[in-house]
């Protein structure tokens, strides 16, 4: 599990997080504080270089949470950062909002008008065996 940890800090550290914010996640994550701890100290000892060094939970035990409602710029601690466009996986959305009602409902009433049109061209070029039909029904 420690392996996991020191991938997971290293991925972060990749994408501009920094050290303590890692951590951070990783404890808010459930991971215990002694393997987030060892983990960070193997990864600085690594030779990958860091702009902090591993804090100790022990300060950050007593803080809550970052809630996601705060702004990050209320952190004094956070270095900014650049918002990162996020890339869209999937279209599912774009067809929701292409399905318009209203077209919907001219192409079903386009398609009873064209039905209701060829049982009447039926009936007027095939009048007479239907009335014949019916007179020896009936009849």
């Amino acid at each position: 599990m420690k392996k996991e940890i020191v991938e997971g800090l290293k991925m972060a550290l990749i994408k501009g997080e920094s050290l303590q914010q890692a951590m951070q996640s990783f404890y808010n994550a459930g991971y215990s504080k002694e393997e987030i701890e060892s983990a960070a100290r193997e990864l600085q000892s690594s030779g990958l270089e860091m702009s902090q060094k591993p804090q100790d939970f022990q300060q950050q035990d007593k803080k809550k949470p970052i809630a996601f409602s705060q702004k990050t710029g209320a952190i004094p601690s956070q270095t900014p950062q650049n918002n990162k466009s996020m890339q869209k996986v999937s279209n599912y959305e774009d067809e929701e909002t292409r399905k318009n009602p209203r077209a919907t409902l001219i192409i079903t009433i386009s398609i009873l008008l064209v039905l209701i049109l060829a049982a009447l061209t039926g009936i007027y070029f095939f009048r007479q065996e239907i009335v014949n039909y019916l007179n020896s029904l009936f009849g």
